[in-house]
């Protein structure tokens, strides 16, 4: 079973920023063929999102997680809220008195690889103007590149107070170059491109020159590319049997989050986040994985 954090870790607080999202998981025995009908092995329905996975899996390492999202009025809202708490998750929700659509994903998995297809309607509602308070006793603050108004209130917001602000950069998105000025560590995906970047190290370059100290590329099952101050390391990815990888990028950033905070040390909390996102791979969904070891915990 999942250890728990130490007497450190149990009064550490994240605070994430970002999208909610209802998924619909189809696991497939390899890949759909077209114009006809495909049986499926096994569907299951979870609440995600970037933001949202990553505050779980921040929990689920002994973390207090607190989420700002939008979720609002609708007939899902009682469902999100239940799993939320479930995962022992504070909400903040920015449209509750909104009467809005839940923002949906279909997710296809290929069981023979891992791999997926993700098909999504992504709801974010940027124009909410939201009469909540937000918490100033946090320890680290992840934000996704959703809900980016809000986002960039509360990137200002913890700047001011000395607080850590960690960008999910799955994705460049408009709006986003307004964030990097708060932003302390971005971690990017290998389909992360800031403008007129066409390369990784163009990519790395731009942020750096932004005033962002610590830039990491994760590539999937490849090598982690960390830059910190432009100096660049690679840190090799643990190779396990893949079942699911849908949300390891999330529960990456979770884990980091944690780590960076515990072990303030930008490439030993890369390397520990980057076991934790490997082993959830082995399991289905972003919920149900566990570690049987103490990663440095």
């Amino acid at each position: 079973m999942l250890k728990q954090c130490n007497n450190i870790t149990k009064y550490m607080k994240g605070l994430f920023v970002g999208l909610n999202t209802i998924d619909i998981k189809f696991y497939t025995n390899g890949d759909p063929a077209l114009n006809k009908k495909n049986r499926i092995d096994r569907t299951r329905i979870d609440i995600g999102g970037p933001a949202t996975n990553a505050a779980i899996a921040f929990a689920k390492l002994g973390g207090k997680s607190i989420l700002i999202t939008a979720i609002g009025k609708h007939d899902f809202k009682e469902y999100i809220f239940k799993e939320l708490y479930n995962s022992r998750i504070e909400i903040i929700d920015i449209a509750d008195e909104k009467r809005i659509s839940p923002s949906f994903s279909g997710i296809i998995t290929n069981l023979k690889n891992g791999e997926r297809t993700v098909l999504s309607d992504y709801s974010v509602y940027d124009d909410i103007k939201s009469g909540h308070e937000f918490p100033e006793d946090f320890d680290v603050c992840l934000m996704d590149g959703f809900l980016m108004k809000t986002a960039q209130n509360i990137a200002e917001k913890a700047k001011h107070l000395g607080k850590p602000v960690v960008l999910d950069g799955g994705s460049w998105k408009t709006g986003m170059e307004m964030v990097l000025k708060y932003i302390d560590c971005i971690i990017c995906s290998a389909d992360f491109y800031a403008p007129g970047c066409t390369t990784h190290d163009e990519n790395i370059g731009y942020l750096h020159n932004r005033g962002i100290r610590n830039v990491a590329i994760t590539r999937g099952g490849d090598s982690i590319i960390a830059s910190q101050n432009r100096i660049k390391t690679e840190i090799p990815v643990k190779k396990v049997d893949v079942l699911d990888t849908m949300g390891a990028g999330d529960v990456f950033h979770g884990a980091y989050c944690l780590f960076a905070v515990k072990k303030n040390n930008f490439i030993q909390a890369l390397e520990l986040a980057s076991v934790i996102a490997s082993e959830s791979c082995k399991y289905y969904g972003t919920k149900e994985w566990h570690i049987n070891s103490d990663y440095g915990i």
